[in-house]
C-alpha cells in the first residue's frame, strides 16, 4: 500500500508540475501575444481582438454544452472499464459535434442578420471569421478533458502548450509581414483544425459506436454545469465588451491589457486544482 501511495504522490507531483508549466507559458504568450498586437495594430486593433475574443470564448462555452465536464467526470469515474470509456469518449465528441456546429451555424446567422448588435463593424468581420474555429475548439476541449479525466496531465498540457505556441509564433509571422488584423482569426482556425487532427489520432484506440444512452447522460450532466459555466465566463469577460461598446475598441484594448496582468496571478491556484479535479470526481 505504501509504494502505491508513493507512485500515486509521485504522480501527483509530475502532474503537477505539467500543468503549472502550461498556465505559466499560457500567461506569458498571452502577454507577449497582446503586446505584439498593441503594438503592432495599435490599442484599436488590440480592442477587436480582444472583444471578438471574449465573444470566441462565450460562444465555444455554448457549442460544448457542458459535455466536456462530463467527459472529464464519467472518464474519471469508470477510469479502470475500458468498454465504458470508449463510450463515454465517442459520444461525448459525437454530441459535442452536433451542438457546436449548430450553434455556431445559428451564432454566424443571427450576426450577419443583426451585424450592429457588436461595438463595431471591425469587431463583426474578425468575429465572424473566428467563428469558424469554435466547432474545432469545442471539440479538442471535449477530447482534452476526457485526458484530464483519465489523469493523462501531460497530454492536456501539451495540448496547451502546442496551441498557443502556434498561435504565437503564427502572430509573430503575421505582424512581420504586415499582414491584416483578421488574418490571427484565420490563424485561430488553422491552430484548432491542427489540434483536433492530432487529438482524434491520440485517441483512435477509444473510438466506437455511438449509443443513444451515453449521448443523453453526457447531454443531461452538460445541461446542470452550463449554465454555472456560463455565468463565470460572462463575469471574466464582459467588462472588456462593455468597455468596448461605452468606450470603443482604444479603450477596450488599454483595459484588457492591465486586467490579464492582473489574473494571470491566479493562474497557478487554478492549474493546482486541474491536477485535484479527477481525484475527486472519481471518488
Amino acid at each position: 500500500m505504501s509504494v502505491v501511495k508513493k507512485i500515486t504522490q509521485r504522480k501527483f507531483v509530475k502532474d503537477s508540475f505539467w500543468t503549472v508549466c502550461s498556465h505559466v507559458f499560457l500567461s506569458v504568450s498571452g502577454l507577449v501575444i497582446n503586446s505584439i498586437i498593441g503594438l503592432k495594430y495599435q490599442a484599436d486593433g488590440l480592442g477587436i481582438f480582444v472583444q471578438s475574443l471574449s465573444f470566441y470564448l462565450l460562444f465555444t462555452l455554448l457549442a460544448n454544452f457542458g459535455v466536456q465536464t462530463s467527459a472529464q467526470k464519467h472518464a474519471s469515474q469508470y477510469s479502470t472499464e475500458n468498454r465504458k470509456l470508449r463510450l463515454i469518449f465517442t459520444n461525448s465528441v459525437v454530441l459535442t459535434a452536433l451542438i457546436s456546429i449548430t450553434s455556431t451555424s445559428v451564432i454566424v446567422l443571427i450576426l450577419n442578420v443583426f451585424p450592429h448588435f457588436l461595438s463595431s463593424m471591425e469587431v463583426f468581420y474578425f468575429l465572424t471569421n473566428l467563428c469558424f474555429a469554435v466547432p474545432f475548439f469545442s471539440i479538442n476541449k471535449t477530447i482534452n478533458n476526457y485526458l484530464v479525466g483519465l489523469r493523462l496531465l501531460k497530454d492536456y498540457s501539451a495540448v496547451r502548450i502546442l496551441r498557443w505556441s502556434l498561435i504565437l509564433l503564427g502572430i509573430i509571422f503575421i505582424s512581420s509581414i504586415n499582414e491584416s488584423l483578421n488574418t490571427i482569426a484565420y490563424l485561430f482556425i488553422f491552430t484548432e483544425i491542427v489540434l483536433f487532427i492530432m487529438l482524434i489520432i491520440r485517441c483512435k484506440y477509444y473510438w466506437t459506436k455511438p449509443d443513444l444512452e451515453w449521448i443523453g447522460i453526457h447531454l443531461k450532466f452538460g445541461f446542470k454545469n452550463i449554465m454555472a459555466e456560463f455565468v463565470s465566463t460572462f463575469n471574466t469577460h464582459s467588462p472588456i465588451l462593455i468597455i468596448g461598446y461605452i468606450s470603443g475598441n482604444s479603450a477596450a484594448g488599454y483595459f484588457a491589457y492591465i486586467l490579464f496582468f492582473a489574473r494571470t496571478i491566479l493562474l497557478i491556484p487554478g492549474a493546482l486544482q486541474k491536477n485535484f479535479n479527477p481525484l475527486f470526481t472519481k471518488y
